[in-house]
């Protein structure tokens, strides 16, 4: 048995069926605290992935040359101060040496495809970096870099480069790069930009700098666009800029008017909070595939009345504006997933009266919609409704907010042989969608429990559809139980 295997076999790296050094082809040997791995280590010339993140390294032997497969290595969180030299005469494809203490970019293996540089004390980026042309994906996030040579430009394969946390007063004429479809420049100094109208970027994210003016034209494939924390005092987009938007950010750019967004067929994610906007524009309804709408602390008091053709829209963060309380009702009215405005805390659970029954059906409308056993028919349910609300043996519950209806549930009695008493019968519950997932659901069964419990019924049931799994999961976790039984109903 070799030294190299016994020393495999002393970490459990490998199992003990292996008996050779070139069966040994992927290694994991992460957090093992290892100070240096063994001069031998090149006998393992199968290898071709290797793990060493989290241990304590800060050399590696020169017998790794030998490791002619090896194409994936990393060396994340270990105590390199230099690049080991015999990288450079590898052929690795991906290599990941972030969460050192590496001070410069250097001898890296020229077919090098992916490279993680991110959190070191990395201060310059000199012309070597040019010099690997087969590089893909370039991480030097989170360094200390101050400049960077133009031979960047240079790489003409690079598809994704972060250059996020850095203190970077300007770049290169990265716009040249011809594939490079991701570009983070995010937490630096810049107050100037390249122009990318021409660049096939498809993310951009230069949030966190300097930039006081910003113009933006073509960008044809550009897809995410985040501009958040600038000192914005004037932002121009032009009428053709990024025709597939889908996510645009400007949060905190003390903007004071909406954007001039001409892609608005493709947008789905807007965020504008933390600016001095005082109005949205009727063109909001344009925007016909948008899903969430944050425009949080602004100084908007009133709101177009477009939100009816937002048919998409399903997140809505809205607080911190002097809305007017019409406004806010406005809002509330809508059938929304979330919506910041809902306060719990204010949300009441009351015995209905008639004069909630119009409101009570337009949730039934949406019950209804889920349960494929019944049809929605406003007359009948008016009716029922009238007859369970002037009951003596039925209960029927609401859930308010600001005097809107959110949430109901009716509940009636019946003679159980089983149980040998009285028992409840719970049905109808539902819950408006923008209030569901924050417990008005919950506080609607504990509220129904409670009066089973004062009535002293000896037992609650209630059915729901049997595809209705969120439904049968919220259940099960109030801790009701499934039962044999198979509900059946005869219709005259």
């Amino acid at each position: 048995m070799s030294a190299i295997l016994d020393w495999l076999y002393d970490l459990e790296a490998i199992d003990v069926s292996i008996e050779r050094e070139e069966d040994v082809k992927r290694l994991d040997l992460s957090s093992c605290d290892i100070e240096s791995l063994p001069d031998d280590f090149g006998k393992l010339t199968s290898l071709y992935s290797l793990n060493l993140a989290d241990n304590k390294l800060t050399t590696l032997p020169d017998s790794l040359e030998a490791l002619k497969n090896l194409g994936f290595i990393d060396l994340r969180n270990n105590a390199f101060q230099k690049v080991p030299s015999v990288l450079y005469t590898m052929a690795l494809k991906s290599l990941n040496l972030s969460f050192n203490q590496l001070k410069r970019v250097e001898n890296f293996p020229y077919m090098i495809r992916v490279l993680n540089l991110s959190n070191n004390e990395i201060g310059d980026i000199g012309s070597e970096i040019g010099g690997l042309l087969e590089l893909r994906s370039l991480n030097l996030s989170q360094n200390h870099i101050h400049s960077i040579d133009s031979g960047i430009v240079h790489l003409v394969n690079l598809e994704i480069l972060n250059l996020e946390g850095n203190y970077l007063k300007s770049v290169p004429n990265i716009a040249s790069i011809p594939n490079l479809t991701q570009l983070n420049l995010s937490e630096n100094m810049l107050d100037q930009l390249p122009d990318f109208s021409q660049s096939v970027l498809e993310r951009l994210d230069i949030s966190t700098n300097q930039f006081t003016y910003l113009r933006f034209s073509g960008m044809e494939d550009l897809e995410e666009l985040i501009l958040d924390d600038n000192p914005l005092e004037d932002l121009q987009l032009e009428v053709e800029f990024a025709p597939y938007l889908n996510t645009f950010f400007a949060d905190g750019c003390a903007l004071e008017v909406f954007p001039e967004l001409e892609a608005k067929k493709y947008i789905t994610t807007l965020s504008l909070s933390g600016n001095q906007i005082c109005d949205l524009p009727d063109t909001l309804a344009l925007f016909e595939q948008l899903e969430i709408l944050d425009v949080d602390d602004n100084e908007i008091i009133f709101l177009p009345k477009i939100f009816d053709k937002l048919t998409h829209l399903k997140k809505l963060y809205v607080k911190g504006n002097p809305l007017a309380e019409s406004e806010i009702r406005y809002i509330l009215s809508f059938d929304l997933e979330y919506c910041d405005l809902v306060d719990l805390s204010h949300v009441e659970i009351a015995e209905a009266t008639p004069q909630d029954i119009k409101a009570m059906n337009k949730l039934l409308e949406q019950l209804f919609a889920l349960e494929r056993d019944f049809e929605y028919d406003e007359s009948k349910h008016t009716k029922a409704f009238e007859l369970l609300v002037s009951s003596a043996s039925a209960t029927i519950i609401v859930a308010k907010y600001q005097g809107l209806v959110v949430g109901l549930s009716t509940m009636q009695e019946l003679i159980s042989t089983a149980s040998g008493g009285v028992s409840g019968v719970i049905e109808d519950v539902v819950v408006q969608k923008s209030y569901r997932r924050l417990g008005v659901g919950s506080r609607i069964i504990d509220y129904m429990t409670k009066i089973a419990m004062d009535k002293e019924y000896k037992r609650l049931q209630l059915v729901a559809d049997k595809k209705n799994t969120k439904a049968l999961h919220f259940y099960m976790k109030k801790g009701w139980k499934t039962t044999n039984l198979q509900a059946m109903h005869y219709l005259f």
